[in-house]
């Protein structure tokens, strides 16, 4: 954060090429925290299985019953003893064990799909990140104009990248980055005061 006052024209900020690293190993340090947290527990397999999960498709309640279904029927054709519709009684069993499995199988797709979705949006972001990076070079007409309205979707905030200012969407901003908190606009994060020891310490949306 910048003292209201002198030092302005000094200051350089990150640059953009390191600021998207430092992004990049930020993304990459939480993606590695979830993979060890959700790796172990399967969350998505139990949820599947819990009767008063809200996103539970084929819970243990009906898996149940299909396969007493099948059992009974099954075993109704081991004790036919060679009367005609034993044959029929296997294959009711065979369909209803297959349509348990299909079923079974369906729900447990769909909930590892919606546990992943996110997860790899943003491995995708962090592949983004990288060859960014690496190849980009960003001009200040890539960034929104500084006077642009605010928006209640896209926070913008101006700060220091390769020594001029841009007006930076909340989402890019880095530990590190140097920002003009005008007056009357919440702070992005923890900000720390340059020059001004007057000047107190920000928490987010202070």
């Amino acid at each position: 954060m910048l003292p209201p006052q002198g030092g302005i024209g000094e200051l350089y900020g990150l640059k953009t090429a390191e600021a998207l690293r430092r992004l990049y190993l930020e993304v990459e340090e939480v993606l590695a925290e979830y993979r060890e947290a959700s790796g172990r527990k399967w969350p998505w397999l139990w949820e599947v299985l819990r009767h008063r999960s809200q996103h539970s498709r084929l819970c243990w309640i009906p898996l149940a019953a299909l396969l007493g279904s099948a059992g009974v029927l099954l075993a109704g054709a081991s004790f036919d003893n060679g009367i005609d519709g034993s044959c029929c009684l296997v294959g009711q069993g065979l369909l209803v064990l297959g349509l348990l499995v299909f079923n079974l199988s369906v729900a447990l797709w769909d909930a590892r799909l919606r546990h992943q979705e996110m997860y790899k949006k943003a491995l995708d972001v962090t592949t983004v990140l990288k060859r960014c990076a690496e190849i980009c070079h960003w001009k200040e007409t890539n960034y929104p104009h500084l006077c642009s309205p605010y928006s209640p979707c896209i926070t913008l905030q101006w700060t220091y990248r390769d020594g001029r200012v841009v007006n930076l969407p909340w989402a890019l901003l880095v530990a590190g980055d140097t920002v003009m908190i005008r007056p009357g606009q919440p702070a992005p994060g923890h900000c720390t005061p340059l020059g001004d020891k007057e000047c107190p310490e920000l928490r987010r949306g202070e």
